[in-house]
Parts: structure tokens; sequence; C-alpha cells
């Protein structure tokens, strides 16, 4: 009976510490996730200083520069006070809901087409 007991005492406290991490890599996730209107501005953003820094070379054919990301996208990010540990968990996030993700960049598409 005794050592019954003690295997049952052994799987709570696996089970306990198993849902505990479980949970815990939930709430992180969910801690630095973009909120989605403010991450569709954010996409629509990065997409506009692309094409802006895009726009630059092809117009003059001498000007041979490669703008580094953070050059590019640094204003962007500090606009919409992101992180790129943010950008990350949320990129994250939809990378494991592709419809939901599909749907955001529906969103992203319909703006940028209206500009």
């Amino acid at each position: 009976m005794e050592v019954v007991r003690k295997f049952l005492s052994v799987k709570a406290a696996v089970v306990s510490l198993a849902l505990l991490l479980l949970l815990s890599c939930g709430s992180s996730e969910r801690k630095y996730l973009i909120p989605k209107k403010k991450f569709v501005n954010f996409l629509v953003d990065m997409h506009i200083s692309e094409a802006i820094a895009m726009g630059m070379v092809k117009n003059d054919p001498q000007l041979d520069f490669r703008m580094d990301s953070t050059s590019l996208y640094g204003s962007v990010f500090n606009k919409h006070q992101v992180t790129r540990a943010m950008f990350d968990s949320t990129m994250l996030y939809y990378s494991r809901r592709p419809e939901e993700f599909r749907d955001l960049y529906n969103s992203v598409t319909t703006i940028l087409k209206t500009r």
C-alpha cells in the first residue's frame, strides 16, 4: 500500500510540473504578442518602407547601397513601439495558425491597395 501511495504522489508531482510548464509557456507567448490591429498597421508600414527603399535603388542605378534591416525597419519598430522579441513571438504565434495569418495578411494587402 505504501508503494502505491508513493507512486501516486510522484505521478501527481510529474503531472503538476508538466501542467505548470505548459501554462507558463502559453502565457509567456501571449505576453509578447502584438495585438492584431497594431500588427496589421506595423506590417503595412514595414512593406511601405521596403517599397520606398527598393524604389530609391531602382530610380538611381548608380546608387549602389544596400540598407541593412536595422536602418530599413528600425524606424517602423520604434514608431509602433515593437521589440524584436514581440515581433518574433507574434510571427511564431501566427505561423502556428495559418488561417488567422492569411486573414491578417488580407487586411494588410487591403490597406496597401488603398495607399
